[in-house]
């Protein structure tokens, strides 16, 4: 399957996967055999990991009694973010196209939206120890310009940052979830920034 031909859906699954397996796969070299990490979500057993709060940073997975395979491991991260770089846009950002429009295949095809570069943008920080400075570091920066420019070229009395509607982020998790998740990037883009100064 080439590029162009892959649902332009695979980018925020991709995005989540890219994520979710990037965190456990660092944690998992952090963890001891004595350590106890609780897992917390209502809806799964205690030793299940909820994967929305997992992606978000607010919850822990504990990958100590998780068994894989860390070339096949590595090999999925890898693929899944070598595919994300090739559907940024020119302009730094991500889109998830239409949710009434799903047949669209090319990721070039549909406008950037914030919450896709958004949840993206939160994937690439968890690549490294200094993201900005990383092998991903210039994609970042030209999504962290995307979302600044979308924040500040919105319009006082809109509540939103985005003209776009009807994207799959916005059925999916609400219509405000731009201004949701570009907030929570860019203040752990600045989290990253103040932990490594000069970035």
């Amino acid at each position: 399957m080439t590029f162009a031909n892959r649902p332009v859906t695979l980018l925020l699954i991709g995005a989540a996967t890219a994520c979710v397996a990037l965190a456990a796969f660092t944690r998992h070299t952090k963890h001891t055999k004595t350590e106890n990490h609780a897992i917390s979500c209502k809806t799964m057993p205690a030793h299940k990991a909820c994967v929305f709060k997992t992606l978000m940073g607010l919850e822990s997975f504990d990958t100590s009694k998780v068994n894989f395979d860390r070339r096949l491991t590595e090999a999925a991260i890898r693929n899944g973010l070598n595919w994300i770089m090739q559907a940024q846009h020119a302009n730094g950002g991500w889109g998830a196209g239409s949710h009434y429009n799903q047949q669209v295949h090319d990721p070039h095809a549909v406008p950037a939206d914030p919450a896709a570069t958004a949840l993206v943008g939160m994937a690439l920080l968890r690549t490294e120890e200094k993201p900005f400075d990383g092998k991903y570091a210039v994609q970042l920066k030209k999504a962290v310009s995307y979302l600044l420019k979308a924040v500040n070229t919105a319009s006082p009395q809109s509540s939103n940052i985005t003209e776009l509607t009807n994207t799959q982020p916005q059925t999916k998790l609400g219509r405000n979830i731009d201004v949701i998740l570009t907030a929570q990037f860019l203040s752990n883009a600045i989290h990253h920034a103040n932990n490594n100064p000069g970035q």
